[in-house]
């Protein structure tokens, strides 16, 4: 499955929720659309915390040249699955005590979340290309200046 079809999939759930969380009312959907933080908030600390440290790990970690794309379908799937686990009497708790396991499961086993070494070349190479990219862009932009200014001179 392509990238494409799984952002069209997911943009088409999230657009589905921001309509729930908005009961059908049309301004609160398009301002919800334009503005997704005053829409996904959450009175139980657990999620906001889950909700605020997952979007600053994925605005943090995605630094290439596709990183508005990337943080949007990262943040999309939070807001999917967040609304699903808070909004739901029966997901909820499912949802604390499936995490509630994941941290148990974490601490006794660390070591799974230590990149191998394809993931930490994955990075090096993402992200290097992007400095690169943007050192490129840079240069190139600085010798069309550098030109500009000599046929003026």
């Amino acid at each position: 499955m392509k990238n494409g079809v799984i952002e069209n999939l997911l943009n088409t759930a999230w657009k589905g929720i921001i309509r729930y969380k908005c009961n059908g009312n049309k301004a609160a959907y398009r301002d919800g659309l334009k503005h997704p933080e005053q829409v996904f908030v959450y009175d139980d600390r657990l999620f906001d915390l889950i909700d605020s440290t997952l979007k600053q790990t994925a605005s943090d970690y995605c630094t290439d040249i596709h990183r508005e794309r990337k943080i949007k379908l990262v943040n999309q799937a939070l807001d999917v699955a967040l609304t699903i686990g808070f909004e739901d009497i029966y997901y909820r708790p499912l949802m604390k005590k499936m995490l509630d396991n994941l941290i148990s499961a974490a601490i006794e086993h660390p070591e799974l979340f230590d990149l191998d070494i394809g993931e930490e070349r994955s990075v090096q190479v993402i992200n290097g290309y992007t400095k690169a990219h943007n050192n490129r862009r840079r240069r190139e932009r600085l010798m069309r200046e550098y030109i500009e200014r000599e046929d003026h001179d």
